[in-house]
């Protein structure tokens, strides 16, 4: 359980770390490790990753090819089992 909160925090600042290193680095860096995320067995973690991939949209952090790239990853989450994470993908598009 401490491994899933320990991902699942680092997620949550992705964020913010990504507004300190701008566009570049976040598509270059960042975002195969929210992708990752986004393919984790925990919930909680996919949770945090679509959470983290709504505010770099918002911020406007990708540019709109990795936005439909993604949309194209994240459209299997809007049927998950799961009512909260149907939700959170749903914000996304």
């Amino acid at each position: 359980m401490y491994f899933v909160l320990c991902r699942s925090g680092t997620i949550a600042q992705v964020p913010a770390i990504s507004a300190f290193l701008g566009p570049t680095v976040t598509s270059e860096c960042i975002l195969p490790f929210i992708e990752n995320a986004i393919y984790d067995v925990e919930e909680r973690v996919v949770l945090t990753a679509v959470r983290s991939l709504t505010s770099l949209v918002k911020m406007g952090l990708l540019s709109n090819f990795l936005v439909i790239d993604f949309a194209a990853k994240c459209k299997s989450l809007l049927i998950h089992p799961s009512e909260c994470l149907r939700l959170v993908t749903s914000q996304y598009f």
